[in-house]
């Protein structure tokens, strides 16, 4: 798929694409690098949410957690569960 977008850049669009490119890429392949890196972040974020929430409903590791605030005593009061 070859699509063409254009948008405006503001200052500090400009700013950051300045830093990207500076390390010697085309504004193209700047562009391209920090769209693949948000996407890869977002991708991330959103497996490290959906571990979370597994996590969060696993028996075993909410077992272990109350095991570690009882030894721990008063240090984890604030400690969900």
């Amino acid at each position: 798929m070859s699509a063409s977008i254009s948008f405006r850049l503001t200052e500090e669009d400009a700013k950051n694409l300045a830093v990207i490119e500076a390390s010697g890429m085309s504004r193209t392949e700047s562009i391209r690098t920090a769209l693949a890196s948000e996407a890869r972040r977002r991708r991330q974020y959103a497996s490290l949410a959906d571990e979370a929430e597994r996590l969060a409903k696993d028996e075993r590791d909410i077992e272990v957690v109350r095991e570690t605030r009882d030894f721990f005593a008063d240090s984890f009061e604030d400690l969900p569960l």
